[in-house]
């Protein structure tokens, strides 16, 4: 997306009313440059190719006759699309977790895959009881049912007994870069 950002003029995206991206998850910064540009929205959307692959997608949401329902919040994903849920439970014992608290996230539907062809064990590994994929998404839900994807579990390392966040020894980085190219320059 930064490429467009980059490339394009306002008056190509002129007839655009909607615009989502996924595959990973959307900088701020991202959405920022793109509003301002284009006068427009990202949305983003969750998914993997085991669910076939949308799960969740932000929408530009609904007001009509003095009704409103929002359809994005920064930070999330949206809501899961129609016939798809999702649950937030305790990576260790898989019991459910309530609003606001981070847990790993399963997803169920029509479109969760049957199984890797050939593998069942590695089926098992990602299937859970009732049909439940397991996503291996660190994530929590809201009050008003939207998605936060905060971390992946097969990120995370066990240091002197801690599980320490691959995405957030990034982040640390990434502001300690900031600040250093800031004061070279």
């Amino acid at each position: 997306m930064w490429e467009y950002v980059r490339r394009c003029e306002p008056e190509d995206f002129a007839s655009l009313r909607v615009a989502i991206v996924g595959a990973e998850k959307m900088k701020p910064e991202l959405g920022d440059a793109f509003r301002e540009k284009f006068h427009l929205e990202l949305l983003q959307g969750y998914g993997c190719t085991e669910l076939s692959p949308v799960v969740s997608v932000e929408s530009p949401g609904y007001r009509s006759l003095g009704e409103t329902q929002i359809g994005a919040k920064r930070g999330t994903v949206g809501h899961p699309i129609p016939g798809v849920a999702v649950r937030i439970v305790n990576p260790d014992t898989f019991a459910t977790l309530g609003q606001g608290e981070p847990g790993m996230l399963l997803v169920k539907g029509p479109s969760v895959m049957l199984g890797y062809l050939g593998e069942p064990e590695k089926t098992r590994q990602v299937m859970w009881e009732d049909g439940w994929y397991i996503t291996g998404d660190v994530a929590q839900l809201d009050e008003d049912g939207f998605i936060q994807i905060t971390d992946r579990l097969s990120r995370f390392s066990k240091i002197a007994g801690e599980m320490v966040s691959h995405v957030q020894v990034e982040e640390a980085l990434q502001r300690a870069w900031e600040a250093l190219s800031r004061a070279w320059w």
